[in-house]
C-alpha cells in the first residue's frame, strides 16, 4: 500500500528512515553470510561465532532502536489526542456558549416585555381612574 508523501514526511518518517536503514543492514548481513557459506570451509567455528554474534548484537541493536522510535511515536500521539481532545471541547463548549446566550437575553427580553406590560396597565388603571375623577 503506498502511503501519501505528507505522511511519509511527517508522522512516519522515522519508522521509514529505519526501516531503510534496516534493510541495507540485512542486505550487506546477507553478502556477507552468502560469502561466507561460499567460502565455508575457508573460516573457522571462531570466524563463524564472531559474525553470529555481531549479527545478533546489530540486530538488538536495531530492535531497541525501533522500541524508542515507537515509543516516541506513541508518545507524540498521546500528546496530540489530548490537544485534540481539548480542542474538541473548546469547540463544543463554543457552540454551546452562543445558544446558552441567546436563550438568555430571549429571556431577559420576555422578562422586560412582562415588566413594561404591568407598567402599562398600572398606567391605564390610574389613567381611567383619572378620567373617572374628573
Amino acid at each position: 500500500m503506498m502511503m501519501p508523501k505528507v505522511i511519509q514526511r511527517g508522522l512516519l518518517a522515522p519508522f521509514l528512515a529505519l526501516n531503510v536503514c534496516f534493510k541495507l543492514h540485512l542486505k550487506e548481513l546477507n553478502k556477507k553470510l552468502d560469502s561466507v557459506l561460499e567460502n565455508s570451509n575457508a573460516f573457522s567455528s571462531t570466524k563463524w561465532e564472531t559474525l553470529l554474534t555481531t549479527h545478533r548484537a546489530t540486530v538488538e541493536m536495531l530492535t531497541l532502536t525501533n522500541a524508542h522510535v515507537i515509543e516516541g511515536f506513541q508518545t507524540s500521539l498521546q500528546v496530540k489526542k489530548e490537544a485534540l481532545s481539548v480542542l474538541r471541547f473548546g469547540i463544543q463548549k463554543g457552540n454551546v456558549d452562543p445558544h446558552t446566550s441567546f436563550s438568555e437575553r430571549i429571556l431577559r427580553l420576555q422578562n422586560d416585555l412582562a415588566t413594561e406590560n404591568k407598567i402599562m396597565d398600572a398606567l391605564v388603571e390610574q389613567t381611567q381612574k383619572t378620567k373617572v375623577l374628573q
